[in-house]
């Protein structure tokens, strides 16, 4: 018996997950069930990958030992990247806190900053749309979307910068919402539409999920969702 069967890992299980997984899903550049999955855009391949620190949260909350799990879940998204063969460039993550904890916070932000600059990772934290742009177009990315929350989002691409106010909707449920904009965006700009028109789009996606729970299912198809845009803004086309 391995000791990955030992600690409750059964891999023969996992590898027919992996092949149910095929049978739904394209496999990527890379295939199903490697540590990280890679897509085709252009000349270049993007490699992505998530995981996370779950495990080790309550062992680090009963230690007072903080820092080096917001290292260790950094450097596992980095190193399973390098897996597969792919450069690490830029991280995002998020932090959920059952009640308000302002030492927590800035411990664990305090372990990912120095877990990123040693594995030479960027974290973005800026506030100013052309500031974020700049430091994005350094590592070759030519288009951005700049999320605002209640002030709208902002476009840019190479040179060129638009920007949307955000639609007033009664908000039920904040989930989801940046999910919405950035898959709608990136859908309809992959289909040629310009950044103008995908970005209103996808605000209007992303506001249409907040108005209900759990509310993923309701991202508009792009004929309703052109519909309801005419609707809510006498918009000709």
């Amino acid at each position: 018996m391995s000791d990955y069967s030992k600690s409750g890992v059964d891999l023969g299980k996992l590898r027919q997950y992996h092949e149910i997984a095929k049978a739904y899903f394209k496999a990527g550049e890379v295939g199903v069930g490697h540590y990280a999955n890679a897509v085709k855009l252009g000349d270049y391949y993007l490699s992505i990958h998530v995981d996370v620190v779950a495990t080790k949260i309550p062992l680090a909350l009963q230690t007072g030992i903080i820092e080096p799990v917001a290292q260790d879940c950094l450097a596992m998204n980095t190193n399973d990247l390098a897996c597969v063969g792919s450069n690490p460039l830029i991280a995002v993550d998020y932090l959920a806190l059952e009640r308000p904890n302002d030492e927590l916070v800035s411990r664990v932000m305090k372990g990912l900053k120095e877990a990123a600059e040693r594995a030479e990772v960027l974290i973005l934290g800026v506030k100013d749309v052309d500031e974020a742009y700049r430091k994005y177009r350094e590592l070759g990315v030519k288009t951005l979307v700049y999320k605002m929350g209640s002030k709208g989002a902002v476009a840019v691409k190479e040179g060129e910068k638009v920007g949307v106010e955000a639609f007033n909707v009664v908000v039920e449920d904040p989930a989801g919402a940046g999910d919405a904009m950035a898959g709608t965006f990136v859908a309809l700009y992959l289909k040629g539409y310009d950044i103008g028109r995908a970005l209103k789009l996808a605000s209007l996606s992303s506001a249409l999920v907040v108005t209900v729970r759990s509310g993923n299912e309701i991202i508009p198809r792009l004929e309703k969702a052109e519909r309801v845009l005419r609707e809510l803004q006498g918009d000709p086309r």
